[in-house]
């Protein structure tokens, strides 16, 4: 007989002062902690762990329990408080968690397991004396050491052999338990379930062993696995039917009966223990049908039974694995070509949904229905911005039952749909997409659905509006706008462009781009709308106003003689010449000469009336400020004049020569001919550029159209050519 704390412990509240106080020593190590390893050891052994988180074995620690039906009689242990873990023994033993949290393995011998039962042995005394012996030595525990008590006594209690006499019968029809043999032994404590005070944190893992085991969960959600052996498992209690719990039950082999009680539970089985040759056959009792059937994780609930067209009690699941057989007094067996065994339902109401039977979360069907499936898929659809819709969406599903069946559809805000002509109908927004689920549902709730997108289809989009000057003159350049800068299509189409003006003279559309030709416009205001269309006759306008005046005459300033500007005298600077190979010369602001000799050379005047010379390579001539002097030699040689860069001269032997005007336009110059030399006047003042023998013949062949000696001329970056050249400075050739 053994007890882990005092017996008055038992039921103290867990703040009740007359409970040991753990205490910490020097290390801070907490010491006094109620919390007891027993091991009970060979014979039948009483153990009540008392208080505290206990560890129990009722036979040698870790002892291997390999009896499978064993009827000896065993040992009584109680966990009491705390959550204990106890291990039963080979032979038939009471196993009792108590309250809290506990794990309880049965072992090998036919047990009695409750989770939350406190019923403690009674015990029965001998004294025995002498007058020469000690029968007795007290020992004490001060927290630290045992002590030998120096009180000897010459007397003893021992308990009578009738302590231990106790047996425990269970009664399998009635599922329950008997203890005998007590009668003239009174039970210390008699709870075969603890007050409602203790309800709370008593989930409990009850495994059941080797044996035919009775298991009672009682309180809180439990995990009960009967192992091997005919098991009888109660999730709840099966002295008190109120007590309720989302329990686990799991038969393990053997013929178990499996009990849940109310709640939420679920009844686990292997499809290994179902399926072996032999299996023995399962029970299951549910009270309120709130429970659902496991086998290897697969969940049978919301699996569909229908029945038999050839058995009216017959009902089979629609993907053909399971049988369930409804016999007269309302229990069912649960069949499968998997299993061996068969898994009967007994005392278990059925609930209603709508016309169907449901049983532990399976339905169960009057006859079979077949769910309608879509026809006729509808394909993708496009509509235009704007526009009125009206799609048919008949004949898109099938039912083989001939149901009638009803219509909805998702996805469509904005738009109509009519379940009774399945008519879709609106005006279309202007951009978007529909993603829209069209879904038919039989009179038995089964359904199908198809879906598929409505896209609209955008008109053009203006993303600049058309810009021209308010004035042009018929001296102008011709203007080029890209149409496809003014306009794009989000949709990815092609466009085409139209225009309306009340003269076309000069104004038309080419390659995608507008074109005003000032020269050849009418004189007077135009009024212009520009339109891009797309492949769906959706379309989007600009328009703009001008005014072309006519050409005003050329104002040639008074011809300079000698042409080449000449340094002033009084600000001579310096004689610069480079060596062989590219040089970079910069000049200060005197009238400098410089010379590149060969090399790419790269030479800048600076101020001053500059004479820059660059010789063999292909050179670059930048005369700054005043007026300057660039001789560019053999090779393909740029010239580059600024706005403000004075009046220059350019004399150019041979080559594929540049020059690059920049910060004035077009309508800033004027062009005439003098004499072989063309002279670019910048209207604003004296400014300007003279290029020799732009004009003079370079022809071998007198017969052949003479080329200049600058091929090519920019304006701002804009290429300006020989021919417009020409017909500007009005020189007929």
């Amino acid at each position: 007989m053994i007890y882990g704390s005092a017996v008055f412990y038992d039921f103290e509240p867990k703040d009740s002062q007359r409970l040991p106080k753990p205490k910490q020593d020097k290390e801070g190590n907490l010491i006094g902690v109620d919390k007891d390893i027993i091991i009970g050891g060979m014979g039948r052994d009483l153990i009540a762990a008392g208080i505290g988180d206990d560890v129990i074995w009722v036979d040698n620690e870790q002892a291997e329990s390999n009896n499978t039906h064993n009827n000896d009689k065993g040992d009584w242990a109680l966990g009491g408080q705390g959550s204990d873990v106890i291990y039963g023994g080979a032979n038939k033993d009471f196993l009792q968690g108590g309250a809290d949290n506990d794990y309880v393995y049965g072992g090998g011998g036919d047990d009695v397991i409750l989770g939350d039962g406190h019923i403690r042995f009674g015990i029965k005394n001998q004294v025995l004396r002498s007058d020469n012996q000690i029968l007795s030595i007290e020992h004490t525990y001060d927290q630290v050491n045992h002590k030998e008590n120096t009180l000897k006594q010459k007397t003893a209690n021992l308990q009578d052999y009738k302590t231990f006499e106790w047996n425990i019968q269970v009664d399998t029809d009635k599922m329950d338990y008997l203890l005998t043999k007590q009668k003239d032994i009174a039970l210390a404590n008699n709870y075969h379930l603890l007050d409602e005070s203790y309800k709370h944190n008593a989930n409990d893992f009850l495994y059941g062993g080797k044996g035919d085991d009775l298991i009672i969960g009682q309180y809180g959600n439990d995990y009960l696995d009967g192992g091997k052996g005919d098991d009888i498992l109660w999730g709840d209690d099966n002295r008190d039917e109120d007590i309720e719990g989302n329990d686990t039950l799991k038969g393990g082999a053997g013929r178990d009966r499996l009990i849940g009680g109310k709640g939420n539970d679920a009844y686990v089985f292997d499809l290994e223990d179902l399926a072996k040759s032999g299996a023995d056959d399962k029970t299951i009792i549910d009270s309120d049908n709130s429970g659902i059937i496991k086998i290897n994780h697969y969940d049978l609930t919301g699996t569909q039974f229908f029945k038999s067209a050839n058995a009216s009690n017959l009902y089979q699941s629609d993907d053909g694995k399971f049988d369930l057989i409804r016999y007269d007094n309302g229990n069912y067996s649960l069949l499968s070509k998997d299993f061996n065994a068969s898994i009967a339902i007994e005392n278990t109401p059925t609930t209603k949904d709508g016309d169907n039977d449901i049983l532990l979360g399976m339905i169960l069907k009057e006859t079979k229905n077949t769910a309608p499936i879509v026809h006729n898929p509808v394909s993708d659809q496009m509509v235009l911005a704007g526009r009125d819709i009206a799609l048919g969406l008949g004949e898109v599903f099938f039912d083989a039952d001939g149901d009638e069946l009803t219509y909805s559809i998702q996805g469509a805000d904005g738009l109509h749909f009519d379940p009774a002509t399945k008519m879709l109908t609106g005006r279309a927004p202007d951009k978007g997409v529909f993603n829209i689920t069209l879904t038919a549902t039989d009179p038995k709730g089964e359904h199908a659905n198809t879906s598929f997108t409505l896209r609209v289809n955008e008109r053009p989009t203006l993303v600049s509006a058309l810009t021209l000057p308010l004035v042009l003159s018929q001296d102008d350049a011709m203007m080029q706008i890209g149409l496809d800068k003014l306009f794009v299509d989000n949709d990815g189409d092609a466009l085409s462009y139209s225009l309306s003006a009340n003269s076309l003279s000069g104004i038309y559309i080419d390659n995608n781009h507008l074109i005003i030709d000032p020269a050849t416009t009418e004189i007077g205001m135009h009024d212009i709308i520009v339109t891009a269309t797309d492949s769906f006759g959706q379309s989007v306008s600009t328009n703009a106003s001008f005014t072309i005046k006519g050409s005003e005459p050329i104002v040639m300033p008074e011809p300079v003689l000698p042409i080449t500007p000449t340094p002033d005298p009084t600000t001579v600077g310096k004689r610069y010449v480079g060596k062989l190979g590219a040089d970079d010369i910069t000049g200060d602001d005197k009238a400098n000469t410089m010379s590149g000799l060969t090399g790419n050379d790269v030479l800048s005047g600076g101020r001053g009336n500059d004479t820059l010379i660059g010789g063999f390579g292909h050179d670059t001539l930048i005369g700054g400020l005043d007026n300057d002097l660039l001789i560019g030699g053999y090779g393909n040689d740029t010239y580059l004049y600024r706005k403000g860069d004075g009046l220059d001269a350019i004399r150019d032997v041979g080559g594929l020569d540049i020059l690059k005007i920049s910060g004035l336009t077009l309508s800033d110059l004027g062009f005439a001919k003098q004499g072989n030399h063309l002279f670019i006047d910048v209207k604003q003042n004296d400014d300007g550029i003279i290029i020799e023998d732009y004009f003079k013949s370079n022809s071998i062949i007198p017969s052949q159209k003479s080329f200049p000696n600058i091929e090519r001329i920019y304006i701002n970056d804009k290429f300006v050519g020989h021919d417009e050249i020409i017909k500007m400075a009005d020189v007929v050739i």
